[in-house]
């Protein structure tokens, strides 16, 4: 009788996709999942979430953004104000400083946000600030063509007595 249960379960985890994009819930953690393993944004933070990330997605190598040796999916393009991934009209975009704002809410399609994000953002369809992580937990999101789903943890684990609200 559990053979039915069985074959379903293993369905559903074969049709599982891991996550394309991961923030901490700190967002002082980005990571990518590439074809290489996982691309993070540093590696002198959050350890424990990128060591989690690594096993979760089954990823044989985690590196830095800037040292990718493959060209798909395209290169993270960073500077001291941000980095972006892809180009317009699917650029995401990660915003570490108030000044990389300015052009993120002009040309990003997905806009990830270290920093709170006070100001009147018109280009993204989609934006996760400090304050989404702060009180949802941390994300991740899935890219499908023009389509952006995402979970965090708040949305997982639901409304729990015990769970304080931020």
């Amino acid at each position: 009788m559990a053979v039915p249960f069985f074959c379903v379960a293993v369905a559903i985890l074969a049709a599982s996709k891991p996550p394309d994009l991961l923030i901490s819930r700190d967002a002082d953690l980005f990571a990518a999942r590439t074809s290489d393993g996982l691309a993070v944004s540093t590696m002198s933070k959050a350890r424990y979430s990128r060591e989690q990330w690594t096993a979760m997605i089954g990823a044989s190598s985690v590196y830095l953004w800037s040292t990718s040796t493959t060209n798909k999916p395209p290169p993270v393009r960073c500077d001291r104000f941000g980095c972006s991934l892809g180009e317009t009209p699917h650029r995401i975009s990660f915003a570490f400083t108030p000044e990389a704002l300015r052009e993120d809410c002009q040309t990003a399609t997905l806009l990830i946000a270290a920093i709170p994000v006070r100001q009147n953002c018109p280009a993204p369809s989609k934006i996760i600030d400090r304050f989404d992580v702060w009180r949802d937990g941390a994300y991740a999101l899935w890219i499908d063509g023009d389509e952006i789903k995402s979970r965090s943890v708040r949305q997982v684990r639901g409304q729990r007595p015990w769970v304080r609200s931020r």
